[in-house]
Parts: structure tokens; sequence; C-alpha cells
């Protein structure tokens, strides 16, 4: 099963994909704008910006109901949920936590800051891993109420994901600035292990012995562990506004930033580079 959340609203989308080539839709919860889902038991824990987090009722997977919203400091963007307790990355209000023993009447555990805006939280073994405006902090939350800051990485820019790898010692952090291996044996002191010479990260995955990265204007990068690129698939990045002249086109993109085309051969546009804005 895959649990999807989907902005628009869209809402949340309940697959299984027993067969990746044909996935079937078990159930749909439409109306809401999200921008992320984390699965416990019979209930899922969406991040709705500054509407705050919706609890969906999943007992029955085809028919997934709303059963309340809870207002968060800040925007509510990534969730991650582990028993009861709910870890939400809060944008400029940093990292919260919840307990939602009673999904109905959640109770605020605490709020760590964070350096800029917190876009995604994951949590493992007694770790919160917070994405920031900065990088990555890292949070020992064995208890919940008394987070307590342990290390911190600072990629240079603002970061947007972050994943586990195969090995429990190594992370995989995306942002603008690219992507990061970091050692975390010692969580008090992070060390970059590799990093990739593409920029504006917004997503990672890691497989076996396969590194992946969604970048925002230039498409999903394959990479070995190391970093090594083996394939790259392009995308048009996030066109906003146009410029022709003369046979150079100038796309202004949503998310920052001015890439120029040759259009001599209309049929085959040519990237010639891009201008990174603010």
């Amino acid at each position: 099963t895959v649990y999807l959340a989907l902005r628009k609203t869209a809402g949340l989308v309940i697959l299984d994909y027993t067969d990746p080539a044909n996935p079937a839709m078990i159930g749909h919860l439409p109306g809401f704008d999200l921008l992320s889902v984390a699965v416990q038991g019979d209930r899922a824990y969406c991040g709705r910006g500054s509407a705050g987090v919706l609890v969906i009722d999943l007992s029955d997977p085809t028919m997934p109901v709303d059963i309340t919203l809870f207002d968060t400091p800040g925007s509510a963007n990534g969730t991650d949920i582990n028993g009861n307790i709910l870890y939400v990355a809060m944008g400029n209000d940093g990292l919260g936590i919840y307990d939602v023993t009673d999904p109905l009447a959640p109770i605020s555990l605490a709020t760590a800051a964070t350096n800029g805006f917190c876009t995604y939280v994951q949590e493992r073994d007694g770790l919160a891993f917070a994405c920031e405006g900065n990088g990555l902090r890292i949070f020992d939350v064995t208890v919940a109420d008394a987070p307590v800051l342990l290390g911190a990485y600072s990629a240079g820019g603002t970061c947007y994901e972050m994943c586990f790898t195969g090995n429990s010692d190594v992370i995989y952090l995306a942002g603008l600035p690219g992507m990061f291996s970091l050692m975390i044996n010692d969580p008090t002191n992070p060390v970059v292990l590799n990093a990739t010479s593409f920029n504006n990260g917004f997503s990672c995955a890691a497989g076996d012995g396969v590194a992946l990265m969604a970048s925002r204007y230039t498409g999903l990068y394959v990479m070995d562990s190391n970093f090594v690129s083996q394939a790259n698939l392009a995308n048009g990045g996030f066109s906003m506004k146009l410029h022709i002249d003369g046979s150079n086109l100038y796309i202004a993109d949503l998310s920052g930033g001015v890439r120029v085309f040759d259009l001599s051969v209309p049929e085959a546009p040519v990237f010639l580079g891009e201008i990174a804005t603010d």
C-alpha cells in the first residue's frame, strides 16, 4: 500500500501497487490540499501548511474519513509518526512534537528551534532529523517533551528532504546546494562523505547501491552510492514566465532562477545555462 498526499484539493489517495505496472486505487479522500502524509495504524497525519495537521481515519481504507484538523504554529509541512508521538516540520516555527494518543485532542509536547524554514522531519531510534533553511539539525527526542539539539550540518542553503540508507550510519540530504551523503554515527558531529555537483535538490532516495536526487530544474539524477552519475532524466523545471530575444528563450522559474535555451532549431531546443536568483 502507498499513501499519496496531493496538492490542489486532490487530497489523500491510497493505492495498492502489488503490480507496480498497474497500481489500483483502494481509497480516496478529496477536498484537501496536502503537503505530506505519515501513517500509523489506522490513522494518517497530513501536513496542510498554514491550516495545520489533518488527521484521517483509515479504519476502512476504501473510505478514508477526515476526523479532525488541529492547528500548529507556522506551516505544517512534513510529518512523521512513531507510536503516539507525531513530529511536524513547522516552517519558521521549527520542529513540533505532539502526543496523539487521542487524535481528537492532540497535546503539544514541545517545540524545537531550527535555523530557518523547517520543511521535513524523520524520526529513527530516538533521533529526529529536521531539514531546514541552512541544512540539517539532529535532535535527541527520547524524552519527547524535552528535545535536545545534538548536532547540525550546514549545507549552505535550504534543504528539503533527507532519507535513510541501507547503512544505519549514513543518510542522504537534498537541498538547494545539492545532495550530500552524511555519516551520522556520531550525531553530534555529522560528517559529509560525498556531495553532488548537481544543485537544486528537492528530494532524495536510496536503493541498493543507488542514490537518487530529484532536481527542481534538471530532472532526476541516478547515481551510485559514491554519487557518480549514471543517468539523468531531464524535466522542464517550474516554468513561470517567458521571453524570447531572437533565437534565445528565457524562462523565469517559479522556484528561483532563469534558464536560457537556444531555439535556433525550434524542434530541438538547446539548454545554454541557468542564472540563479533569490
